[in-house]
């Protein structure tokens, strides 16, 4: 992502901006071509590049001028914004939690936080299924209808996973990760938990 940095602000100011593409030809055509060429056209394709406004350090975060309309809006959403009354931690709260994972006060979820477990090198090793009626579910109020189960593909990177203890000597923790949706279910086609040691939460 390039956030947002006003010319007319504090700081250096945007080191990017938006260029039509030079390179790329279909979009040199689309920009050049007459309008009685376009019109026998059935969609445009067009690139834009994001180039360097001035020299860029290794690392350096980039930075593009969104335009005065986006900054307006946002400073008159930042003067409107309420915080949810329902809301029970804030980003920097979640973040804490990261820092220990093993502090039991952190592991169960609210309105605004879920636990996740890395997906990348997840195996079955030691682990066993659990349906959604077992008393270990139910421990943790996991029913047909938990927000767990809509999380599935909130992200390629992690999963959505209940904590059910942690064993911090050894650095692991003992999840119920959540399984479901196209070929995941069981046989009843109902939504499935898998219950592993896991240190990748």
């Amino acid at each position: 992502a390039i956030n947002h940095r006003s010319a007319g602000g504090e700081g250096e100011g945007p080191n990017v901006e938006l260029r039509w593409s030079t390179t790329d030809d279909r979009t040199q055509y689309f920009l050049n071509a007459p309008l009685e060429e376009l019109l026998k056209e059935e969609y445009a394709t067009v690139v834009l590049d994001f180039v360097a406004t001035r020299d860029i350090a290794a690392d350096e975060e980039l930075f593009l001028d969104y335009g005065d309309r986006w900054q307006h809006a946002w400073d008159r959403h930042v003067a409107r914004w309420v915080p949810p009354g329902d809301a029970t931690a804030t980003s920097a709260e979640v973040a804490a939690m990261n820092e220990n994972v093993f502090d039991h006060a952190h592991w169960e979820w609210s309105d605004a936080h879920f636990s996740a477990c890395l997906l990348d090198g997840m195996t079955r090793d030691g682990a066993r299924d659990v349906s959604v009626g077992d008393a270990v579910a139910g421990e943790h109020r996991i029913d047909e209808g938990h927000v767990g189960f809509g999380l599935l593909d909130a992200g390629a990177v992690r999963g959505p996973c209940v904590v059910d203890g942690c064993d911090e000597g050894a650095g692991t923790c003992a999840v119920l990760y959540f399984v479901g949706g196209d070929g995941d279910d069981d046989d009843d086609g109902n939504h499935q938990l898998t219950a592993l040691s896991w240190e990748g939460c």
